[in-house]
This record gives structure tokens, C-alpha cells and sequence, in this order.
């Protein structure tokens, strides 16, 4: 999937809702060489996996697995239950990932990209040692101060531990987002 030159990939989970998106992040990106065959898309939606593979699969190699739930195929309400559902699937995978010691990047379909910010991910943690790294957000008076993507995710036992909590959490508080519950342990574990 990725050249030994690049030891990380790009990862997201997206729904039917999001096909035209994940579509036009493929497209913003595709003067990033090697951005492409970076990318693991998860998706419920069979339609987008297959516009994808038509697309850009034979050339580019992108991967595309299509997992089938139909109930989160299509819109999900934010802040409804399915929604929180599907962000508790996508960290069941991003776990799944880091125990398959895979060093991978979350992103959103929804995202633009100004700049190829490979170099920025593979060096991210070369000064500081981190198991996740995720930048901060740009409006911080609500009091959320870190965004949840792209989330870089070195594949060890911290970022085990701590995907595992969030999801605990987030199972047994559904009022709750993964992105609020990263706050909140950022900041019991914060030393600032």
C-alpha cells in the first residue's frame, strides 16, 4: 500500500452522505504525489467505493473497503445516537490499526489541503515523543482546544490505551463526542 520511504498512511471513515466529498478531497489532493496510495478510505457506502475504484483505483491505488451497515449508509444527524455510533466504530478501527502497528493519520473527506503536509507527519514526533498529535483548534473560547483531525497516530501502546478509554467513554455517555472526551483527558493528563 505505501512505499518504505513513507512509513504512514492517510485514513478515513466515511458514509454515503459523504461520497461527494471524499470524492473532492481525492481530487484537491491529487497534485500531492504519492497522496493517493497513501490512503485507506473505510466506507459504508458500496456506491462510493466503487466510484473510487473506477476512478482511481487502477491508477492512483487507492484503497477503498466497503463495510456494510446499512443503517449508516446515508445522513446521520449530528449529535443523534447513530452518529455517535459511527464515531465509535471509526475508533474501534483506528484501534484496530494501532494494534496492527500501523502509523496512520485520521482525516475528514471534508477537509481542504493548501500544501502536501506529508514531511509535517513524518516528522512530527522526530523532537517530541508523542503517540497521538493533533493540531489546535483555530476558535478555542468554548473551551475545546484541540481538534481531532488529522490526528497523527503512532501505533503504541499509549494510543492503544487511550482509543480504548475514549470509546469506553463514549459507550457509556451518549451525550458525549470522541472529540470532547480527547479534551477531557487531555486535560487530566496535562501537566500545564
Amino acid at each position: 500500500m505505501m512505499s518504505t520511504s513513507r512509513q504512514l498512511i492517510y485514513f478515513t471513515v466515511v458514509n454515503g452522505a459523504f461520497e461527494r466529498l471524499a470524492l473532492n478531497w481525492l481530487c484537491n489532493v491529487a497534485i500531492f504525489k504519492g497522496s493517493h496510495e497513501l490512503l485507506l478510505i473505510v466506507s459504508t457506502s458500496k456506491s462510493l467505493c466503487e466510484s473510487v475504484q473506477r476512478e482511481y483505483g487502477q491508477v492512483k491505488r487507492v484503497h477503498c473497503m466497503f463495510m456494510s451497515l446499512p443503517s449508516y449508509d446515508g445522513d446521520l444527524g449530528w449529535g443523534e445516537q447513530k452518529y455517535i455510533d459511527f464515531l465509535a466504530i471509526r475508533l474501534q478501527l483506528m484501534k484496530a490499526l494501532t494494534e496492527s502497528s500501523v502509523r496512520f493519520v485520521l482525516i475528514e473527506a471534508d477537509s481542504t489541503w493548501f500544501r502536501d503536509p506529508v514531511e509535517l507527519f513524518l516528522n512530527a514526533t522526530v523532537v517530541d515523543d508523542a503517540d497521538i498529535v493533533t493540531p489546535v483548534k483555530g476558535l478555542t473560547h468554548t473551551g475545546d482546544s484541540l481538534a481531532f483531525s488529522p490526528m497523527l497516530v503512532e501505533p503504541t501502546s499509549g494510543a492503544t490505551v487511550l482509543f480504548e478509554e475514549i470509546y469506553k467513554r463514549l459507550s457509556s455517555n451518549t451525550s458525549l463526542y470522541d472529540q470532547v472526551i480527547l479534551m477531557k483527558i487531555f486535560k487530566l493528563c496535562s501537566f500545564a
